[in-house]
């Protein structure tokens, strides 16, 4: 309960010790230590992180009019593997409206006009 109780002093102390080195630094002392740790690392950090290379993290998927993007891969692996998982880009949005809608034995609604035009052609209104 001491380091719990005085959390805030040794936050504070220990903040001000590993400022003065690069993350690097302490990374290689952590290691040499055997002292358990993972990097705080940004979003365009994570692609490139060596562990999640080794777990497959990331796949790039080619989408046939918006070209190459990256995407996650599930995390979770099924007897060993996540080959059933479907590798292929999203879809644009409404892609598929008029198919999903279909299967559900429903009629695609008609576009509707934005709020503003409507408002503005009601009579009374100039």
């Amino acid at each position: 309960m001491l380091r719990i109780d005085n959390y805030d002093l040794i936050a504070e102390r220990a903040g001000g010790i590993i400022k003065t080195q690069s993350r690097a630094h302490w990374m290689l002392r952590l290691e040499e230590n055997d002292v358990p740790f993972s990097p705080m690392l940004d979003i365009t950090q994570v692609p490139d992180d060596p562990q999640v290379k080794h777990l497959g993290s990331f796949v790039t998927l080619e989408h046939p009019l918006k070209g190459k993007s990256r995407a996650i891969m599930r995390p979770v692996w099924l007897d060993g593997t996540r080959a059933d998982q479907p590798l292929r880009a999203p879809p644009m949005l409404g892609e598929h409206t008029a198919e999903v809608l279909a299967e559900l034995g429903m009629a695609e609604p008609e576009p509707k006009m934005p709020a503003s035009a409507q408002t503005s052609k009601q009579p009374g209104n100039s």
